[in-house]
């Protein structure tokens, strides 16, 4: 699920209890982004052969 960080995003965030901005929020997404990036491409992978499977 993808989602988009926009001022609405983060005004909901703050009026929940979370201590976050912008900034923070961009920050924690990119840490998620590389800290599992071999899973990330380990799914495209999985994508692509499935993908080719059906082709056949």
């Amino acid at each position: 699920m993808m989602m988009r960080l926009d001022k609405f995003f983060v005004e909901e965030m703050q009026k929940n209890g979370f201590d976050v901005d912008f900034k923070r929020l961009k920050q924690i997404y990119l840490d998620s982004r590389n800290r599992h990036s071999d899973d990330i491409e380990k799914g495209k992978v999985r994508a692509l052969n499935e993908r080719l499977k059906y082709e056949d």
